[in-house]
């Protein structure tokens, strides 16, 4: 399975021949020397890699011995020619270790090698060196010899007619564990015993072993025989042999249990992976700081600057990290004052295209809703991405991603300005040193300092896990297994309309003639509508969550970019915005008895008027102008401090065939039907 796993890539390219000379001289070579190791043949030619050699042995061009090696150690992987060479030699290596490993004697070597201490192996090398000079042929007459040493080759000899030549020096080995007397209970009083301790101790009271023990006596004198009772001593010995798990679980509960729970995997293959980007971890944390507003936000929101500090608060954002699970490298990190959604996960793995231009081989998550989310696995089902959850409630199984969270605290977030460190002991907070007051940085300050440490100081900053930095571990990964660019994604218009979600109710709309297509009461136009071939059919709708000015609309084998009616007003707003504003404007009709049912022109009106009365949406909106500045970071755009930033799909350089049309197109703001 772990080879299978880490010729996948390879299975799914569709152009595995790109260097046909390459390769015959690759298979030349194993024909010529079958059963040569997999590095043997990498260092015969300097100029192949390992991507070359695992592509023809996906192509059944070139054979390994696929149950007796892993690929992760290309010393042991022997390439043949023929697959009946293959399994001729994987059935003498099988056959040869089935020998070695039955052996009952190899069994006990090793349990009694496992079983000595330290002390006792210093004696048996002591022994063995003072028998040495009679081991040889032309020893010197063993009967010169003290007894003692007699004794030992005696014993020495023995345990080579016992367990094999290579092993005689295991009867040097002192038995001092099998001495003295050892008191053997009876089986009916072990079984009692180890009933009324699971009975009486595995339980909440959490009472103390000698209370214990004196209500075992009197149960003892209570059954029929009378049972005679070991010694508190050996009553304690036999509640230390209970599983550690088991007995944390059932006295202090299943939290205070998780940390003494022994891991557990259902296979062989390594948790983290054997190569970069074969597993990755996607989760949140909210981040230890608090925020505020830029004085571009405020600007575009009316709002003097010289406010009271606490209004200019905009909390704690969010953080969303991917971390590859074999060199602990960050791939990808985004910001947002968002809670976790499918919005984050989207940007997170746009980012990691956008750097990268792969995605990983299997994304590992926990089991929040946001990790449920259709647009989310149809992306990564639509890139041959495979999903994971880890166990519920263990947070170990996502360890390489909880200890960036916590490195990412400690050594850099935790030494700025504002940081909520102190709110551990809220009663003891005077209003000189609350983070509120302290606060200095805004979002996209933040984001771009977060990307130096997690994309320079942490990259090549040692992990003592690895003995590498994450920079050198990837590195040296790739070396081994090759770069795999069967894998390779182009952060084009194609990929970002991908990325982007359906509408909650559906991925499709009807268009409607004159009007175009209705999502969230908001109808949106495009050329593309007024061909009467496509009025009143469905189409395949995408929408954007951080600009619900524009839609695209997959129509004739094309995506098209659709403006929205109310362009001016919509441009630059997100989806988690317009939600807020409906809800209100919900409950304001709910209130004076009027129909619930919202109409284009009463959210619009609603849109231009409500941020002046309402701090939560004017909260809201400063957020969302305050994410604005991190996602026009992610494009490259450059944090300017007199001027608002704004983000169009539209302005990054199209290398698709896709077709886009220009959102600042006259044509596009064309009113239609009744608007």
């Amino acid at each position: 399975m772990r080879n299978y796993q880490w010729l996948e890539p390879y299975f799914q390219d569709e152009e595995l021949d790109k260097n046909q000379s390459n390769n015959q001289r690759i298979v030349s070579i194993v024909k010529g020397s079958p059963g040569i190791t997999y590095s043997e043949l990498l260092l015969a030619i300097t100029v192949i890699s390992p991507d070359e050699i695992n592509s023809l042995i996906a192509q059944e061009k070139l054979f390994i011995n696929f149950n007796t090696a892993p690929l992760a150690e290309p010393d042991l992987v022997h390439i043949f020619p023929t697959l009946e060479q293959a399994e001729f030699y994987e059935k003498e290596e099988l056959s040869g270790l089935t020998k070695d490993t039955s052996s009952q004697g190899n069994k006990e070597v090793q349990q009694l090698l496992l079983k000595a201490r330290s002390e006792d192996l210093e004696t048996a090398n002591a022994r063995y060196e003072a028998i040495k000079p009679y081991l040889e042929e032309n020893s010197p007459p063993i009967t010169k010899a003290s007894r003692s040493i007699r004794r030992w080759r005696q014993q020495y000899q023995q345990a080579q007619k016992l367990y094999g030549e290579n092993h005689g020096y295991v009867g040097l080995l002192p038995k001092h564990l099998d001495k003295g007397h050892h008191q053997k209970l009876e089986p009916a009083l072990l079984d009692f015993m180890a009933e009324f301790i699971k009975k009486h101790y595995f339980t909440a009271k959490n009472r103390r072993v000698s209370g214990v023990y004196r209500e075992f006596q009197l149960a003892c004198s209570q059954q029929e025989p009378v049972f005679k009772p070991p010694s508190e001593k050996t009553f304690r010995e036999q509640i230390k042999k209970q599983k550690n798990y088991q007995l944390t679980l059932a006295r202090q509960g299943s939290k205070i249990a998780k940390q003494t729970k022994p891991f557990h995997s259902n296979s062989e293959i390594p948790k983290d992976g054997e190569l970069p980007w074969e597993n990755a971890h996607i989760d949140h944390t909210c981040l230890d700081i608090n925020l505020v507003s830029s004085l571009i936000s405020l600007a575009t929101c009316n709002i003097s600057s010289a406010i009271d500090s606490e209004k200019m608060s905009l909390g704690r954002c969010w953080a969303t990290f991917l971390v590859d699970g074999y060199s602990k490298r960050i791939l990808a990190v985004y910001l947002s004052f968002e809670p976790p959604s499918y919005r984050s996960c989207l940007m997170v793995i746009r980012i990691c295209v956008k750097r990268f231009s792969r995605l990983p081989q299997t994304i590992i998550t926990d089991n929040g809703k946001e990790f449920h989310s259709v647009y989310f696995k149809q992306l990564l089902a639509y890139y041959k991405c495979n999903h994971k959850y880890r166990p519920s409630g263990e947070p170990r199984y996502g360890s390489p991603v909880e200890r960036v969270f916590g490195t990412t605290n400690t050594l850099w977030l935790h030494e700025l300005q504002g940081n909520t460190q102190i709110l551990k002991n809220t009663r003891q907070i005077t209003k000189s040193v609350n983070p509120i007051h302290q606060a200095i940085w805004t979002i996209g300050e933040l984001y771009q300092s977060l990307e130096t440490w997690a994309y320079s100081i942490y990259d090549n900053r040692l992990n003592s896990s690895l003995g590498l930095s994450p920079f050198q571990a990837y590195e040296t990964g790739i070396q081994l297994g090759g770069k795999r660019e069967s894998r390779r994604l182009e952060y084009d218009q194609t990929f970002l309309i991908l990325t982007l979600p359906s509408p909650h109710s559906g991925d499709t709309r009807i268009v409607q003639p004159g009007r175009g297509v209705k999502v969230n009461h908001i109808y949106y136009w495009c050329h593309a509508f007024r061909n009467p071939e496509v009025e009143k059919t469905a189409v395949s709708l995408k929408i954007d969550p951080f600009n619900v000015s524009v839609a695209y609309c997959y129509v004739k084998g094309l995506w098209h970019e659709c403006t929205s009616n109310h362009y001016p007003y919509l441009q630059g707003r997100t989806e988690k915005e317009l939600q807020v504003i409906s809800t209100d404007l919900r409950q304001r009709k709910k209130h004076k008895g009027q129909v619930m049912v919202l109409s284009n022109t009463e959210l619009m009106e609603h849109l231009q008027g409500a941020y002046q009365v309402e701090e939560k949406l004017l909260k809201q909106r400063l957020q969302a102008l305050e994410n604005k500045t991190v996602l026009n970071l992610i494009e490259g755009k450059e944090l300017s401090p007199n001027s608002p930033q704004l983000t169009h799909f539209h302005e990054i350089e199209n290398n698709s065939s896709v077709l886009i049309n220009n959102a600042n197109n006259e044509e596009t703001l064309e009113s239609y039907g009744e608007f």
